[in-house]
């Protein structure tokens, strides 16, 4: 701190000082005002105001809404006449008589300032002298004089509107319809093509004169000395169209020195040129789509660019790189090569090349070409939703492949990439909440993007993931219908099919069977022109949901007691749902329809009624798809197997057991399919945990006859390689021609352990072991050492350099290993063990204690060779012990015990390599 000066040296500052003889409290000290804080506004709120008319703005308030009882359509201050309106009646005509006499009837209502004023003329001229003005009332003047009109009257109701329209247009761009369903349909084209241009093509010319063209062709031409141009189809509805084009029979020019001169520049128009090339898509055949594409450069055709990106999506979900590159250097030669990346990306990854994939791409930032977010947008999802054993490493690799792109090349996502990491949020297994609602936070309120009608749809599926965030969902659901609203009160963002699938998903958590009700009614006129959206997944949800739901004890407990005075909007709304709800399954009587069903056979009812209508629908579905015609609420339903598997969830929460059986059989007698895996596990696992005590025996004789049908499968399948084996890599078509098992080791391993715990019930403890000893016989514990996860990123070294991910926010300790073969574990074997300990079976004991550790350090030793560590994980402050809370705990009383007894520090583990 700097000395203080005297004041013999400061004599100004002295005098100053002087001159205030009583001190300075007295003088005010001007501190400078603090501002509170700014709250800024964050959550959007629609407002509607008294006379019907709403906007938006945004507020801090969290509510989405709010309706306003005065404001100034309808406050005194702002409107006369409300405050005339308001006054009192003049009951004893004294304020009559007081009006008759001074205002002569006339009254502040019969007054206004232009009737004083109507008559008069005024001059738009005065003097020369400033003085009087001219007033001449001549022919000559009279149009420099006129009157003032009253006020016009107001507007009118359609102009009012019109006014409203305008003002409240959304300026939002409605989305182009996609390149795909503008091709008109093959069927119709490729025929009309036939006779138009193959029936009534002239004849070839000489022989002689096509054999010296040909021979010009091969000695001159550029494009027949790069590719082989062979080709010859046989057995397809455009074969006849393709081999004309391919031998240039439809016209047959003469080539001048290998080079096609064109004839005729307008064989077919652009959109059939589409159409077949979208027929040769649909049967894979992609030596035809490059005669297609040599015969549009032969007759001077311009190629669109949204034909070629159609064909090369296809080309990269086939995994066809050669293809890829062929057509780029023939087709697309002045694309750069960031065009062709993000084609290669993905077809590298869906020939399992996810290695490969990535360190192309970095490979691309070490030559310092930043690939475009395209590029790293088709390798992230690839990497989500890629197919067979080992996602959760990929999807591990793909979160750090996020960041590094947000660190080295685009700092700000774009909407879309956005929307596909908060889905991917979503579809874990255990969803991430947290972070999917961060990203969802950082998109709205901090990059100030605007979302989508998808992005809505993935949040609302996060939140609708989890039973406590299920409201959540519905909230978001409205606030995507109020995000701004045209004159007609029609939504910018209006929700889909997807929309409804996610709000079933809550309803679904909740056990909200209103809900669901609305949601399916709404799924049933969502799609264009009306048509029906109901799918597989709509079905099985709706039928969980039925599920869950738990029927009051007494119907007074029930909240059914009707809305007092309904506006006629709202009834008109509801009795469009009963008849919706009417025509798809729900029964009319004499209650209302809109009661929630009271009792567990109410349910079963109603459930029972909507399978039967999805069963009719099915039934005649298949006789309209032999006259070609496929129609009706339920034409999307696929899978009839997948929605008899939520229907019977129903039947196990609202019926007994002996219904429970009797339905399932039912089932597959009118569906005439085979027990799947699934269904053989909901059954066993209803029958062994169902009730307390001893099983009936109706419940252990269907348990042994699904164990039949089980065993049986397994038998058919076990020469094949599990699903937890990773393939080898090759294109989607070459892997679909080998044999693969569908059975999931999680159902073996559940299967297993039902039928173990149902006969330890039934006290047959020797069955129980003879099945332990069958499962270590089919399922040895060393095989979870066999069959490594091969995308476990296994580098944890920190550097800022080289052809690798820079940035990693996944820990190698912390991803799941979905490759593991089936195991049994300890709490699936404790009632086993139990019962063992009681009766004092000390061989079994033993036996039965040895496999499950087995089991256990195999899966340990697994998880050290994927990982390259042991129990221990490796960060910015080195090796850290491994273990939940209560291992911790022990191990450091352990180590303070011995450093007690001994007086000395224990030595450090060895390192683990």
């Amino acid at each position: 701190m700097p000395r203080r000066l005297p004041a013999a040296i400061l004599p100004q500052q002295r005098q100053r000082q002087l001159q205030y003889a009583y001190g300075k409290t007295h003088v005010a000290v001007a501190k400078p005002q603090r501002l509170p804080p700014p709250v800024i506004p964050t959550y959007p709120q629609k407002v509607t105001l008294s006379d019907g008319s709403t906007f938006m703005h945004w507020t801090t308030s969290p509510k989405s809404s709010i309706r306003l009882t005065r404001d100034i359509s309808n406050s005194p201050l702002w409107t006369l006449s409300t405050t005339r309106s308001g006054q009192e009646e003049d009951v004893s005509g004294r304020l009559g008589r007081f009006q008759s006499r001074f205002n002569q009837g006339g009254g502040l209502d019969g007054y206004t300032l232009f009737d004083e004023y109507a008559q008069r003329t005024y001059p738009t001229r005065l003097s020369l002298d400033g003085q009087q003005p001219i007033i001449n009332h001549s022919a000559e003047d009279a149009t420099f004089s006129r009157r003032i009109d009253p006020p016009t009257p107001g507007f009118s109701d359609h102009e009012l509107k019109a006014i409203y329209r305008d003002l409240l247009r959304l300026d939002i761009e409605t989305p182009d319809i996609s390149f795909d369903k503008r091709i008109p349909d093959p069927a119709v084209v490729i025929p009309r093509l036939t006779r138009r241009l193959v029936s009534s093509s002239p004849k070839s010319l000489d022989e002689d004169i096509m054999s010296l063209s040909a021979k010009l062709k091969t000695r001159l031409s550029p494009i027949a000395s790069q590719y082989p141009i062979e080709y010859h189809s046989e057995g397809k509805p455009y074969s006849a169209v393709l081999n004309a084009l391919h031998t240039n029979s439809l016209i047959a020019p003469l080539p001048l020195l290998g080079i096609d001169m064109p004839v005729s520049l307008d064989i077919m128009k652009p959109l059939e040129w589409a159409s077949l090339v979208d027929a040769c898509l649909h049967y894979l055949d992609f030596g035809a789509i490059f005669v297609l594409f040599r015969a549009m450069k032969r007759s001077l055709q311009p190629i669109d660019p949204n034909l070629c990106h159609h064909v090369l999506e296809l080309m990269s979900k086939e995994g066809l790189l050669y293809e890829i590159q062929a057509f780029f250097s023939e087709f697309m030669q002045d694309q750069s090569e960031e065009g062709k990346l993000p084609y290669l990306l993905t077809a590298l990854c869906r020939c399992h090349l996810y290695s490969s994939a990535i360190q192309l791409l970095h490979s691309r930032e070490a030559q310092g070409h930043i690939p475009s977010m395209k590029a790293y947008r088709a390798l992230i999802v690839a990497l989500l939703h890629s197919s067979g054993s080992g996602n959760a490493p990929r999807s591990a690799n793909a979160w750090n492949l996020f960041y590094h792109m947000r660190y080295v090349a685009h700092p700000i996502p774009s909407v879309q990439l956005y929307t596909d990491m908060i889905l991917a949020c979503a579809e874990k297994r255990e969803p991430d909440t947290l972070r999917g609602f961060d990203l969802w936070a950082e998109m709205t309120v901090d990059k100030r993007l605007p979302p989508s009608v998808e992005s809505y749809n993935a949040v609302i599926m996060l939140a609708a993931r989890g039973k406590d965030s299920a409201p959540e969902a519905i909230r978001l659901a409205k606030q995507m219908l109020e995000v701004g609203r045209d004159a007609n009160g029609k939504p910018a963002l209006r929700p889909n099919r997807e929309t409804y699938l996610a709000l079933l998903e809550a309803y679904k958590r909740l056990g909200d069977v209103r809900g669901a009700r609305w949601a399916l009614t709404r799924l049933a006129t969502v799609g264009e022109n009306g048509r029906s959206e109901i799918d597989t997944w709509a079905l099985r949800h709706v039928f969980q949901t039925y599920g869950v739901y738990r029927p009051p004890f007494r119907k007074e407990l029930a909240n059914i007691k009707p809305k007092a005075n309904p506006s006629k909007e709202t009834q008109h709304m509801d009795d469009e749902n009963d008849l919706h709800l009417a025509t798809l399954y729900l029964p009319r009587g004499g209650n209302n329809d809109r009661i929630l069903p009271q009792t567990s056979q109410s349910v079963i009812a109603e459930v029972d009624a909507l399978f039967d209508r999805v069963v009719q629908a099915k039934q005649s579905q298949a006789k309209q798809s032999e006259s070609g015609t496929v129609e009706g609420l339920f034409a999307r339903v696929e899978n009839l197997y997948a929605v008899a598997e939520s229907y019977i969830s129903a039947y196990f929460r609202h019926s007994s057991l002996p219904q429970t059986i009797s339905k399932a059989r039912a089932i597959h007698t009118l569906l005439d399919v085979d027990w799947s895996p699934n269904m053989i596990r909901m059954c066993l696992q209803h029958c062994a945990f169902n009730s307390k005590g001893t099983p009936t025996a109706q419940a252990i004789q269907f348990s042994d006859e699904l164990w039949a049908i089980w065993i049986k499968h397994v038998t058919e399948v076990e020469h094949l390689p599990g699903r937890w084996i990773s393939t080898e890599p090759g294109t989607p078509a070459s892997r679909a021609s080998l044999p693969v098992a569908t059975l999931k080791p999680v159902v073996i391993s559940k299967i297993w352990a039902a039928y173990i715990h149902l006969k330890t019930r039934a006290g047959e403890l020797d069955s129980a072991m003879a099945l332990v000893r069958l499962f270590h016989q089919k399922f040895p514990p060393e095989a979870a050492r066999k069959h490594l996860c091969p995308d476990i990123p296994t580098n944890s070294l920190v550097s800022l350099s080289g052809e690798r991910t820079l940035i990693k926010v996944i820990e190698r300790a912390t991803i799941d290993d979905d490759t593991v073969p089936p195991i049994l574990v300890f709490s699936d074997m404790s009632s086993l063990h139990q019962a063992l300990v009681q009766v004092q079976r000390a061989k079994d004991i033993d036996y039965l204690t040895f496999l499950l550790h087995a089991y256990a350090g195999y899966v340990r030793d697994r998880r050290g060779m994927n990982l390259h560590v042991g129990d221990v994980k490796e960060g910015w402050r080195g090796r850290m012990p491994m273990g939940n809370e209560e291992v911790a705990k022990a191990r450091r009383r352990m180590r303070a015990e011995w450093q007690r007894k001994t007086g000395r520090l224990q030595p450090a583990l060895p390192r683990r390599i």
